[in-house]
């Protein structure tokens, strides 16, 4: 796994953290498959409590696959951003889960650079 997955992963699980552990949530995979004479095929594979699930298509290089797999992570952190927007615009007395809101918030601001694409 490139370093990018494993920090995008690690960005992902202390997101997800806040409530209790979401252990499914923290496996990501990228598989190899092999049918009689063809070339060996990639495919990235997420299965999550919160979030989408990932069934990646199959590809011809792992690269390819860990670019879906690096989309993918990036997809689920901005999506829970936009949970955790919504949430802190609710009013004060009506934020249910306020806590993990900002939490989340304060780790993608925290990341935001890696979570672009841009190197520390």
């Amino acid at each position: 796994m490139s370093d990018r997955v494993h920090e995008l992963a690690e960005i992902w699980r202390k997101m997800i953290s806040t409530d209790h552990h979401k252990h499914k949530d923290g496996y990501f995979f990228i598989s190899k498959s092999w049918s009689y004479d063809h070339a060996a095929k990639y495919h990235a594979e997420h299965t999550a409590y919160i979030g989408e699930d990932l069934f990646g298509p199959y590809r011809d290089s792992y690269a390819e696959a860990e670019a879906d797999l690096i989309a993918h992570i990036i997809k689920q952190i901005k999506e829970q951003e936009q949970w955790a927007l919504g949430v802190m615009s609710m009013q004060e007395d009506d934020r249910w889960s306020e806590r993990d809101a900002e939490w989340m918030l304060k780790v993608i601001s925290e990341n935001a650079e890696l979570i672009n694409g841009e190197t520390k």
